[in-house]
């Protein structure tokens, strides 16, 4: 999923080997391919809808990078 570019890869952190992806915007489209694109290889992933965290809730969005130790952060929010 990530890190897998053979002419861009990302440092082992970033790729998923030491930590988790957090993706903002769980309930969305986008939140929820990536999910399917990361379990299928392996890549540990959480992507909380917005119901269980809002990221216009900065003290929220803050607590669940504290919480998860998050390698990687993808915004996948839309205002829809």
């Amino acid at each position: 999923l990530v890190g897998q570019d053979q002419v861009r890869p990302l440092p082992g952190r970033a790729s998923g080997e030491h930590g988790v992806i957090l993706v903002l915007g769980g309930g969305g489209q986008l939140a929820r391919e990536l999910d399917g694109l990361a379990s299928a290889r392996g890549v540990a992933l959480t992507a909380p809808p917005r119901r269980e965290l809002d990221i216009t809730d900065t003290d929220a969005v803050a607590a669940a990078i504290a919480r998860t130790k998050p390698a990687l952060v993808i915004n996948a929010a839309a205002y829809t």
